[in-house]
């Protein structure tokens, strides 16, 4: 039975780029399960970083837009060098619900290193080509970490700092999580999934640039079938 894992324990990230209109209410919930929320300006030009310090999160700037997952790995050095042991990972445009991260953390405590936040048992809202594009990649993704996982593509995680800083990425945008799937499979992490909301809304714009985030899928799945 692992430790019981209480708020002082965990710091959530929010990888955020111009999301100046959706941060403060996101910060405000997920504070309320944590100790602390850092929240990583990944070059906004708005005002996403004055927005989120408002709200009560602490505030690490990029200087310019490197991608979610130098966002992220950030986020997990700042949590490390704090001392937290667990991190949650949401993203910061209100895609996720703050008051579900009782139900990762409760996982997490169970035994798991990494907890996955799943749509697809309730994907309703989500748009058709965002589902199909998902369940392609989490089929493709499931085959090369050698385990069934349904939502690769959610932000929506809680984790062992320690566990995942263990592992060495080689990639920095929206690849970046998709890496860490097949990293942690086989470094063999131990993955769960718990189901969580659908949010979508008029406001939800994908960041995805969907030429050259498409090539540095393709190219990861590449190199991992190649090794």
């Amino acid at each position: 039975m692992s430790k019981h894992i209480t708020n002082g324990d965990s710091c959530v990230i929010i990888p955020a780029y111009q999301e100046g209109h959706e941060i403060a209410r996101t910060v405000r919930g997920a504070l309320k399960h944590a100790k602390e929320v850092l929240v990583v300006d990944d070059g906004s030009t708005d005002k996403t970083g004055e927005q989120a310090r408002a709200a009560g999160a602490s505030v690490v700037r990029h200087p310019e837009n490197l991608g979610k997952g130098c966002a992220l790995l950030s986020g997990l050095q700042y949590a490390a060098g704090k001392g937290y042991p667990v991190a949650i990972t949401i993203d910061g445009d209100g895609q996720h619900d703050p008051g579900e991260i009782p139900k990762l953390l409760d996982a997490l405590e169970r035994g798991a290193d990494i907890v996955v936040g799943c749509r697809m048992n309730n994907p309703d809202g989500m748009p058709l080509e965002r589902l199909l594009t998902n369940r392609f990649m989490s089929a493709v993704l499931s085959l090369l970490a050698r385990r069934r996982i349904r939502d690769t593509q959610s932000g929506f995680k809680a984790m062992r700092v320690d566990r995942v800083r263990r592992l060495k990425f080689h990639t920095r945008r929206f690849d970046w999580e998709s890496e860490l799937i097949i990293k942690a499979a086989r470094g063999g992490l131990r993955m769960r999934e718990v189901d969580i909301k659908s949010i979508y809304g008029n406001h939800h714009r994908s960041k995805i640039a969907v030429v050259s985030d498409t090539y540095r899928f393709l190219r990861l799945v590449l190199k991992n079938i190649l090794r």
